[in-house]
């Protein structure tokens, strides 16, 4: 039998401490906007969709603007990717839009009930690291 618990640390930055967060916003994700339109009878193209998943990254853009806009400190939560060499590739950021329309962001901890209250926000969930236990590991 194993036990999930989830663990988090945040950690401190230049504006204090910063948690690692996953903010939904309201728009329909492309998936969801996809099967709607299905569903009523339209029929959706890709290069429709690919639109649509464009206009949410748009909307994404617009978010991180209004972060800025009130001085909110943040960074886009990713990935470097390498080369077979050890050199950088790219980046690839935590941001989701075909069956989730979201950012991972690292913030400092007073800014989440600012951006919980932005009107483009439908949730902001900690963005915890999960860790599988043995049944033999004791919980303290």
């Amino acid at each position: 039998m194993a036990v999930y618990f989830t663990n988090f640390s945040p950690t401190a930055d230049a504006s204090g401490i910063s948690r690692s967060v996953i903010v939904e916003l309201k728009d329909d994700r492309a998936a969801v906007w996809k099967a709607k339109t299905e569903k009523s009878g339209g029929s959706v193209s890709g290069e429709q969709l690919q639109n649509y998943r464009n206009s949410l990254k748009a909307k994404q853009d617009q978010f991180i603007a209004s972060l800025q806009a009130q001085g909110i400190g943040y960074v886009i939560d990713g990935v470097d990717i390498p080369n077979y060499d050890g050199t950088s590739a790219g980046r690839a950021d935590f941001r989701f839009n075909l069956v989730y329309n979201g950012i991972t962001l690292k913030v400092p901890s007073a800014a989440i009930a600012v951006i919980k209250n932005m009107p483009q926000v439908k949730s902001v969930q900690n963005n915890d690291i999960l860790r599988e236990l043995s049944s033999r590991t004791k919980l303290d």
